[in-house]
């Protein structure tokens, strides 16, 4: 169902005068969410459609459209005249098919197509196909950007929603938030924006416990198994995206969330639905709502009605005629049958003023506004055409006979403003530079209130600039903390991550110790790392540290202890050695031989002196002197201890104390002979593998440990 409304506003005697020149300008609006059709079982004609849920912010939204362009043709700035055709049609896709052809039969130069996204992607694909520009001051979708070439006459005074997943995502950067819930609405302004948060979050680290769409044709049983999900043990979830549009019914949404009992969550919230999310903290599921919203100038004065009455006469007989006249009535605090047109009709204030007071311009009202001034400064700027400024190919187009493609470029160069000085551009991708802001609700009074707590933006320079402040956002029932956003307590260092499926694995896992000599040194780390040889692992398991040589150096507390030692073995042999040598006339002595006595004295002295090899750090040559010190003189100790053995069984054998010198010297020339042999042995085997210097660090951890432990 549709209606055709013809604007043909000439204005001033003057206009009239300048110029018979017309120039068509399209419109097309739905003022309505949804439709319904009865009637379809064509036994008593065509199906019929009606349409439901009257929005009249998109209403004023046309109505600004209809007084910008009435205001240019009355202040005469063109040298034309602009003949404005409006269609407003029901909710449905079909609907805006319908009467996009109608329009399209009127053969307008531009169309301002006050569509959503969802029934733009039709639309636009005509337009297109006629080679009309059109101009989208409602359809978000990345969509229309990501496919120029098909949507290639398609221009749009709003952001594109890949700014605003951009937006949305950052707060889960922000808060550092892994463990995300993703709702939408299932139409084309949804999947898309949702799924490029949904990649986003994904591409920075973070984890999405459910990624689901709500579909309006079966929006109770979607919400149903949405909220069992979440009613899930394990799910520990406390933050959710919900991406979705005023046609999804929010306030049914969270009464089904309350009865399902699902706890209370911190929401984000795309722009579509922020502006009402005050609305929605009587719910228990609702402990906050965060999101962003588009930034304009509240533009005043975009209507003027002259009274209520004007404004029910102006949309007499159009589709949302009775729709409109309930809302007078209503915000003049009437019945909805009241008579606007009535004499005592009460008009205490001024019916624009009214309406502005009340907010019900919303940034729709504003980009369609915009849609208009960029419209008007594209055509003065083919009025002020000149040779030396022409930028189609074939010269300065005929104002009078402008051509819809003729209008493409210079609508994409125009530099227009709106009625507060604000300047705008088209970018590269025939949509606006995003502006948007943080928005949170505060109770103030025990009453909800939307205050704005940040903000997001690309500048000239393709920059992004994002500023929140953390400390003004309230996360109301949460107890003033923000929501943790993980599905698991974090792993510290020293510990690594196990188990979880491979979706959730960087967010759902167990805590255990890293094995012997591991290490992990991140907060969650999936694995740990083992030390290098040169190091070991600290107590913690957080740290490889360097292994120490364990060298005994003088002025150490051990190395004096051991040059004592060294020494006061030596003295004692030696104290002994004198003992034996003035009792060497005891038959004890005689019997073991005073001479083998003496020297094996003196071999251990000296064994006592061969502490100081192991006192300071080695080099080769100490290594080499060592090996040949060591062996020898144990050869020799070994060898004087053989011969005393010998002397002392000769002695026990002859019955006789004194052994002859003959045996002495015999057992001297062989302990002589052993240790000479030896010795050029030792020398020998030096010079073919010499003794070196080495590091042993096998044992330090374990020292280490010991050491810890007492």
């Amino acid at each position: 169902m549709k209606c055709t409304i013809i604007f043909f506003m000439i204005g001033l005697a003057e206009c009239v005068e300048k110029s018979n020149h017309e120039f068509i300008l399209g419109g097309l609006f739905s003022p309505y969410t949804h439709s319904e059709v009865y009637d379809s079982n064509w036994k008593h004609g065509q199906p019929k459609e009606k349409c439901i849920n009257f929005q009249i912010s998109d209403f004023l939204a046309s109505m600004a459209v209809q007084f910008a362009v009435e205001d240019i043709n009355k202040n005469g700035s063109l040298p034309i005249v602009l003949k404005y055709q409006d269609i407003h049609h029901c909710g449905s896709e079909v609907a805006s098919v319908e009467g996009m052809l109608e329009l399209l039969e009127t053969n307008p130069k531009v169309i301002v197509a006050g569509e959503i996204s969802q029934n733009f992607v039709l639309i636009g694909q005509l337009a297109a196909l006629y080679n009309i520009p059109i101009i989208a001051p409602f359809s978000t979708s990345d969509t229309f950007s990501k496919y120029m070439d098909t949507y290639q006459t398609t221009f749009r005074t709003i952001p594109s929603d890949g700014h605003q997943a951009n937006a949305l995502a950052k707060l889960a950067s922000r808060f550092d938030w892994k463990w995300i819930g993703a709702v939408g609405i299932d139409d084309e302004y949804g999947r898309n924006g949702l799924d490029e948060v949904v990649r986003i979050i994904k591409q920075n680290g973070g984890c999405i416990a459910f990624h689901v769409y709500i579909r309006e044709t079966n929006f109770l049983h979607d919400i149903a198994n949405l909220f069992d999900t979440m009613n899930n043990k394990t799910m520990n979830l406390e933050v959710v995206y919900l991406f979705t549009t005023s046609n999804m019914d929010i306030h049914k949404f969270f009464e089904k969330a309350d009865e399902h009992n699902v706890k209370p969550c911190v929401w984000i919230a795309s722009e579509a639905w922020i502006d009402t999310s005050a609305e929605f903290y009587r719910y228990n599921s609702v402990a906050s709502i965060i999101g962003v919203g588009i930034k304009h100038t509240v533009l005043r004065n975009l209507l003027k009605y002259t009274s209520a009455c004007d404004a029910y006469k102006r949309n007499n007989n159009t589709l949302s005629t009775e729709d409109l006249r309930e809302w007078l009535c209503t915000i003049h605090s009437l019945n909805k049958t009241c008579d606007l047109c009535l004499e005592d009709f009460p008009e205490d204030q001024d019916v624009n003023e009214l309406i502005d007071s009340n907010h019900f311009f919303r940034y729709f009202s504003h980009t369609s506004y915009l849609a208009i001034q960029a419209i008007a400064t594209a055509l003065k700027d083919v009025a002020a055409c000149t040779e030396d400024t022409a930028i189609l190919d074939l010269g300065c187009p005929d104002i009078t006979n402008l051509s819809s493609w003729q209008l493409m470029l210079y609508l994409q160069n125009a530099n227009f403003t709106d009625n507060h000085g604000n300047f705008f551009q088209f970018t590269n991708n025939r949509d606006l530079r995003p502006s948007y802001i943080y928005r949170n609700t505060k109770i103030k009074a025990g009453r909800p209130e939307l205050v704005t707590v940040g903000f997001y933006g690309i500048d000239t320079d393709n920059r992004i600039i994002f500023d929140l402040n953390d400390t003004a956002i309230s996360w109301s029932s949460l107890g003033g903390q923000k929501p943790r956003g993980r599905c698991s307590s974090d792993c510290s260092p020293g510990e690594q991550t196990v188990g979880g499926s491979k979706e959730s694995y960087a967010c759902c896992f167990l805590c255990i110790p890293c094995p012997p000599n591991t290490i992990s040194t991140t907060i969650n780390s999936p694995s740990c790392s083992e030390c290098l040889n040169q190091t070991y692992a600290n107590h913690a398991q957080t740290d490889c540290i360097p292994k120490k040589l364990g060298v005994i150096h003088y002025n150490s507390s051990a190395g004096v202890a051991l040059v004592l030692f060294s020494c006061s073995g030596s003295v004692a042999s030696v104290i002994i050695g004198v003992v034996f040598y003035y009792k060497r006339e005891t038959p004890l002595i005689k019997a073991s031989s005073i001479s083998h006595s003496l020297a094996l004295v003196v071999a251990i002295a000296l064994s006592f002196q061969t502490v100081f090899f192991y006192v300071g750090e080695p080099n080769d040559i100490t290594c080499i002197f060592k090996s040949i010190v060591d062996r020898v003189h144990l050869t020799f100790v070994i060898s004087i201890f053989c011969a005393k053995l010998c002397i002392i069984d000769r002695v026990f054998k002859s019955n006789v104390i004194d052994i002859s010198k003959k045996v002495k010297h015999t057992t001297w020339v062989a302990v002589v002979a052993l240790t000479i042999t030896h010795l050029i042995f030792n020398i020998i085997y030096q010079c073919v593998d010499p003794s070196k210097a080495e590091q042993d660090l096998s044992y330090i951890r374990c020292l280490e440990e010991y050491m810890m432990s007492l």
